[in-house]
């Protein structure tokens, strides 16, 4: 294992203020070391090894410097065709986010995924996401078989430069091993 992000938010409830401070007191405290609970984006050998938080809920302030990134701006996105938000994380980084999760599959590809992984921009201080990931359920194409069409096209798509994170539903070997692969061959390429 390299590293997991968990990403956390509140969907419903009317206790939504409380909720961080008792995520916080149930599964961190204590074991702060498995955690990467800065909110900034992290290089690979600060968060090896250990959950990276990504809160898309409000923190208390006392969890400034302790909550994890801070996506609580993050606004659904559902069905609309490709504006990927652009959300500041913190005074000097930045996440641009595509998740249109209620498109069919050939829409999201073509609409949304592919086009976000074209224009993807990251650098230090940039950090784009990707979700490869459908919430479709009619009875044509449920999550496995979108899941399915999204990553045909993203194992034909070529990889030339770094475009953030991916993240998948039903994520296989192959789809690991390509990203993977295309760590190496981009980050060989820029230390020549």
């Amino acid at each position: 294992m390299e590293t997991i992000i968990l990403s956390i938010k509140v969907d419903k409830g009317i206790h939504n203020d409380k909720f961080f401070s008792a995520f916080y007191k149930k599964y961190i405290s204590g074991n702060e070391e498995k955690w990467y609970l800065k909110n900034k984006i992290p290089i690979l050998s600060e968060c090896r090894g250990k959950i990276v938080l990504m809160r898309r809920c409000k923190s208390h302030n006392d969890f400034n410097d302790i909550g994890g990134l801070d996506f609580s701006l993050w606004g659904e996105q559902g069905d609309k065709l490709y504006y990927p938000l652009n959300m500041p994380i913190n005074s000097n980084q930045k996440a641009v986010v595509q998740d249109r999760y209620y498109l069919e599959a050939e829409d999201k590809w073509e609409n949304c995924a592919k086009k976000a992984l074209d224009e993807a921009f990251v650098d230090e201080n940039n950090i784009a996401l990707h979700f490869l990931s459908t919430s479709i359920r009619n009875k044509k194409q449920g999550l496995d078989k979108s899941a399915e069409i999204i990553a045909s096209h993203f194992k034909e798509y070529p990889i030339e430069k770094a475009v953030g994170w991916l993240l998948f539903d039903f994520s296989t070997k192959e789809l690991i091993d390509k990203f993977t692969a295309s760590n190496f061959e981009i980050y060989q390429e820029n230390n020549r």
